[in-house]
């Protein structure tokens, strides 16, 4: 906990994966500096993990 009472996590690089984006619930601010664009009308999200189609 910060001094104001936040919970604040801050999660850099290769630690910024899909499973730790699935894994985002129940938070009430987030604040991502990622790299993105739109799509379809959704934002999409990268992360530095490697591309697996399996």
């Amino acid at each position: 906990m910060d001094e104001k009472g936040y919970s604040v996590t801050h999660v850099i690089g290769n630690d910024v994966t899909v499973e730790w984006l699935k894994r985002l619930d129940g938070a009430d601010v987030l604040i991502l500096r990622v790299h993105s664009s739109i799509k379809d009308d959704a934002v999409r999200v990268f992360t530095e993990e490697r591309y697996d189609n399996t």
